[in-house]
């Protein structure tokens, strides 16, 4: 009998067993199966011909052979919800990051079609990603309940957390790539906010309703413009103190 856990793990054991199950395997859509512990010659057993379908929490989908212990196919499916947001990697023409309504980021390499890395999930709604500028490896993304966060995709975890917008939905996040210390996000409470990498504010932007959208500009590092729901379209520059547009 084969049982599938929350924990992406199977455990196979036979009913007619007295003992308590054991997990023998660790598997994921996103991860190759591993070998069972070494167990002692009273504790050694075969498996019968047999294969089960698994189905993943995060769309993939694999066949297991338990006898020959592998699997005959494993894909990842990719996203489960509504994509919001897709941007290429800017040094990398061949890296691909989406941002998803179910909680990941994913990158792709579009030659092969096939996700490479994927964030560890869990955050609510993901509207906006932004790339870090040069070779830096990571993801900065803006979600609905969780605030904003950094990600490494070398490491596979989130490095940093931005928490200034509270529990209001953050919808876009903009990376600087001419100051890369520099990360601004828009949110529904009304205002957009220029960070540091490190968590240090260096300015606060109130409008008047909520920013859906904010883009540093490519040619001047200290300027940046918003998108409010009040239909109007604002040019600050981050050089000064004042809190007002140009």
């Amino acid at each position: 009998v084969v049982f599938g856990h929350t924990d992406g793990s199977l455990s196979i054991f036979q009913p007619v067993s007295i003992q308590s199950p054991t997990k023998n395997h660790y598997t994921s859509s996103t991860s190759e199966a591993v070998p069972p512990p070494s167990l002692t010659p009273n504790q050694a057993f075969s498996l019968p011909p047999g294969r089960a379908v698994c189905c993943f929490s995060d769309g993939g989908v694999g066949l297991y052979d338990m006898g020959a212990r592998k699997w005959d196919f494993l894909r990842d499916l990719g996203h489960v919800e509504t994509i919001f947001d897709c941007k290429f990697k800017p040094d990398d023409p061949n890296l691909l990051a989406t941002a998803s309504f179910d909680g990941t980021i994913k990158v792709w390499d579009i030659n092969t079609l096939t996700a490479v890395y994927t964030s560890p999930g869990n955050e609510g709604v993901i509207y906006s990603l932004s790339w870090a500028p040069g070779g830096l490896n990571c993801i900065a993304g803006a979600t609905s309940r969780n605030g904003a966060f950094i990600w490494d995709i070398q490491k596979g975890k989130i490095v940093q957390r931005f928490n200034e917008h509270g529990k209001n939905g953050i919808f876009c996040i903009a990376w600087s790539h001419k100051d890369s210390k520099r990360i601004a996000t828009c949110s529904g409470d009304g205002f957009c906010i220029i960070r540091t990498i490190d968590g240090r504010i260096l300015h606060k932007y109130k409008h008047p309703a909520g920013v859906f959208g904010c883009d540093w500009s490519q040619n001047n590092k200290d300027m940046i413009a918003t998108g409010c729901e009040d239909r109007n379209v604002r040019v600050y520059y981050v050089a000064t103190s004042s809190d007002q547009p140009l």
